[in-house]
């Protein structure tokens, strides 16, 4: 995904991103739901002669359950949190989505990534957008 700064000189200094995706399992529970990763990059104060050009993240989404999955699933699939995320976006803020996705839910996951910043000068066109 490209995203085009609104100003060529906008200096980032951090980035927050929420992805979704439709996450199954098929072992011991069958399982469907939408999920969610979320990303936040910090660009360090010192970089700030320069501008990002590029923020990578790489992961993956581990499988977070808080509690035991209870009985009544046999044979069937369990599909309780296989609801649009983005659609509650309309009624709440996305600080107000991630905690609910956070606090409510027995079944999510959490995104383990790496993440690398690359760097351009203010005159250079990849500084443009990120």
């Amino acid at each position: 995904m490209t995203v085009k700064k609104p100003e060529g000189d906008l200096k980032l200094e951090q980035a927050n991103m929420i992805l979704s995706f439709n996450y199954e399992t098929d072992e011991a529970v069958t399982m469907q739901m939408e999920t969610l990763a979320v990303a936040g990059v910090h660009i360090p104060a010192q970089s700030m002669s320069v501008s990002a050009s590029k923020i990578r993240i790489s992961g993956m989404l581990r499988l977070k359950q808080t509690a035991p999955i209870h009985d009544g699933v046999a044979g069937g699939i369990l599909n309780t949190y296989n609801k649009d995320f983005f659609d509650q976006l309309e009624y709440l803020s996305a600080d107000s989505l991630i905690n609910e996705y956070v606090s409510t839910r027995n079944e999510s996951t959490h995104y383990d990534f790496t993440k690398s910043v690359q760097y351009a000068a203010s005159d250079d066109l990849l500084s443009n957008s990120i």
